[in-house]
């Protein structure tokens, strides 16, 4: 039995799921994608044959983990459950927002190779993902995602059977409640807060309060598997939590497991709204460095609700006599600045901050636990699991498993296209706005050497990320020589690995929205529309 199901359920106990296995009754979901393939081209599922689930902690950054060394008690759960599983301390996100990093992993490609970025928001039929390949393999595959990213107007749900979300009918209720349950009365701090006052930025409240819906998450997952025609057929699932995304509303429980009431206070009194931490990350707001670490605390009070939520989606599976039976990867789609390089979110950059996230694998006896300092790319996933499960890959994945005997000596990361319309949301309030700057594009690499950020301005920076992991100090003109060798290196990689455009009339951005989505996506901080 694993140490994180032995772990008390802690706090938090008003949540939804939390102390409660009673599922809602509903009749039976009919698909949301289409159907996995005939089943004659399926193979035959087998006892021996294991699960595999998909934790994606969306905006999490490895560096701002207890299991990860971080000072504050953010992920006891985690922390727990690794000493169980494959910890790996230097993994690397391909992207460094969601739609390009789930593309990846769903793929096996690099984000230049499968095209799905801010100028085309859609992941091209020519690609077979994660589901598609189980899918035909024997898996029931099924998606959990409170990030609308990842839905029908991205062409991101292809392979699924089932597709659900906080905000489907289902689950609408108890996830509203769930995320209700957390806001504190006299928030002031976001969109979600019952005190927050709109000012000069146009934010608009968003009222279909869903977002945190961990718990349910746990819910949803065990109704689909109960629901299963042939529950003996193994099962793929993704679930993607937004615990750590703005606008956080972490519970009073997270925030008073680690900072005072005075601290707390501060949290729930500035306005962390998107427009702000925008207009701060392009120079146009000013937060104090304690404001800053505020809002870094706020973070951190989030990653513990998202470390409980995973926890009861953990104790699930052991109730049900599934854990030993699933790989379980729990990682994340990319991370968050939080003052570092006068940024916070998670735009204009490819420091460590957004592309080193955490990995962990777990599979019962059969991957020892350790840690290890290999260089991975999480788009890796699709060769580790083929391997893993002795199928054969799709003849489009890249990159080497990150248990082969070919390891990789680095990792890669991209910016292909940056976002000009997020800019007119502070050029509407400061018209003296710059954007130019903020639309630089960019690709990385990180060795045991150091890392190369090349800009498509012809800025080639180099970072000792060994002993300066936050990239505080460009290295570049000190050492020319390392300098050109891993940048020209970078470089040679960019020309041989070309950029997938998207078929013509084959992309979408806003096209099908209904005015609740696009709502949904406004009050993330997202911004449609931004093809140019």
């Amino acid at each position: 039995m694993s140490k994180w199901w032995t772990m008390t359920c802690v706090g938090l106990s008003l949540l939804v799921g939390c102390s409660s296995n009673k599922e809602p009754e509903q009749p039976p979901l009919q698909p949301t994608a289409p159907q996995a393939p005939a089943a004659q081209a399926r193979k035959a599922a087998t006892a021996d044959v294991p699960n595999v689930l998909v934790v994606v902690w969306d905006t999490v950054r490895a560096d701002h983990l207890s299991a990860y060394g971080y000072e504050r008690p953010t992920t006891p759960h985690l922390q727990a459950f690794a000493e169980d599983a494959v910890v790996f301390e230097r993994a690397v996100s391909d992207g460094m927002w969601t739609l390009p990093s789930h593309a990846s992993m769903f793929t096996g490609l690099p984000v230049r190779r499968h095209g799905a970025n801010a100028r085309n928001k859609w992941l091209d039929d020519e690609f077979t993902t994660l589901a598609e390949w189980l899918g035909e393999a024997g898996y029931d595959t099924y998606l959990f995602s409170a990030n609308p990213y990842l839905g029908s107007h991205t062409n991101m749900l292809q392979g699924f059977d089932q597709v659900e979300y906080p905000w489907s009918d289902r689950w609408k209720k108890p996830a509203r409640k769930a995320t209700k349950s957390k806001i504190l009365p006299n928030d002031a701090s976001n969109v979600l807060g019952p005190k927050w006052v709109e000012k000069e930025y146009k934010a608009g409240r968003h009222q279909d309060n869903v977002k945190d819906a961990g718990p349910v998450a746990t819910r949803a997952l065990r109704t689909f598997l109960k629901g299963r025609q042939q529950p003996e057929r193994p099962f793929f699932a993704v679930v993607n939590f937004m615990e750590a995304h703005a606008p956080r509303v972490p519970s009073l429980q997270a925030r008073q497991s680690m900072f005072s009431a005075e601290q707390i206070d501060a949290q729930l009194s500035l306005d962390q709204s998107y427009p702000y931490l925008l207009a701060y990350t392009v120079g146009k707001h000013e937060y104090t460095p304690a404001q800053v670490e505020t809002i870094a605390q706020t973070y951190d009070a989030s990653l513990w609700d998202l470390d409980l939520a995973t926890h009861q989606m953990m104790q699930m599976l052991e109730r049900e006599g599934l854990m030993d039976d699933t790989i379980v990867i729990i990682t994340a789609d990319h991370g968050e600045h939080l003052g570092e390089d006068h940024k916070i979110g998670h735009k204009y950059s490819l420091r460590n901050p957004l592309v080193r996230v955490p990995l962990v694998v777990r599979h019962g006896s059969k991957l020892p636990p350790r840690r290890t300092n290999d260089w991975v790319n999480t788009s890796h996933m699709m060769v580790t699991l083929a391997e893993l499960l002795d199928l054969t890959a799709p003849a489009q994945a890249e990159g080497s498993s990150w248990f082969g005997e070919e390891r990789a000596d680095k990792a890669y990361a991209e910016l292909i296209h940056a976002t000009p319309k997020a800019l007119e949301r502070v050029g509407a309030v400061h018209p003296d706005l710059d954007p130019e700057p903020f639309l630089v594009t960019y690709t990385s690499v990180e060795s045991d050497e150091g890392k190369c950020i090349r800009a498509s301005d012809g800025r080639q920076m180099l970072f000792r990320t060994a002993t300066d992991p936050l990239e505080t100090t460009d290295v570049s003109d000190r050492e020319p020589g390392l300098t050109a060798a891993l940048c020209g290196e970078l470089q040679a990689w960019e020309q041989a690995t070309p950029v997938f455009e998207g078929r013509k009339g084959g992309g979408s951005t806003s096209a099908g929205l209904s005015d609740e989505e696009r709502a949904r996506l406004e009050a993330l901080g997202y911004v449609e529309d931004e093809t140019p």
